[in-house]
Order: C-alpha cells, then sequence, then structure tokens
C-alpha cells in the first residue's frame, strides 16, 4: 500500500467513527432526557396525587364546619325560643 491510501483510509476511518462518536452521544443524551422526563412525570403524578387528598380533607374539614355552624344556629334559635316564651305567673293578672 501507498502512503497516500493509508491516508485516506485513516482519513475515512476517522470520519466514520466520528459518526458513530456522535451516534452514541446522542444516544446518550436521549435516555438521560428520557430519564429526567420519566423523573419528573413521577414528581407531577404524585404532586397531583397529594393535591387530591389535601382537597379531600379540606373539604371534609369544611363540612364539619358547616355542620357545627348549622348546630350553632339550631341552638341560637332554640335559646331565643325560650327566651321569648312567657312565664307562668308572670304579668298583671297571674293566679296566687
Amino acid at each position: 500500500m501507498t502512503k497516500l491510501s493509508i491516508i485516506v483510509t485513516l482519513f475515512i476511518s476517522v470520519f466514520v467513527l466520528q459518526g458513530i462518536a456522535d451516534a452514541a452521544s446522542i444516544s446518550t443524551r436521549v435516555r438521560i432526557l428520557e430519564s429526567k422526563t420519566s423523573k419528573q412525570d413521577r414528581q407531577i403524578k404524585q404532586q397531583l396525587k397529594e393535591q387530591k387528598s389535601l382537597k379531600v380533607r379540606v373539604d371534609k374539614g369544611l363540612q364539619e364546619i358547616d355542620d357545627l355552624k348549622s348546630q350553632v344556629e339550631k341552638f341560637m334559635m332554640e335559646s331565643q325560643v325560650v327566651k321569648s316564651a312567657p312565664k307562668m305567673g308572670e304579668g298583671d293578672y297571674s293566679y296566687p
């Protein structure tokens, strides 16, 4: 082989190896990006699950507050009825 054919062969092999190295680099970058994307997807799903759980707890707490509020209003209405009811033996024409 001549010196020129050896140089041409080496030059072509460098280009081929460079293409292979670029493909491997792209493949590695894609895998890294996919792993980051799947990690973020898991985090988003976990946060959505936590938000849903928190919303259920808040709704339950609000329902309890509404129940207590209605009980207090009922109690206040009953106490007003008791206060406004006339007592026996009071007034101008009461019997002894």
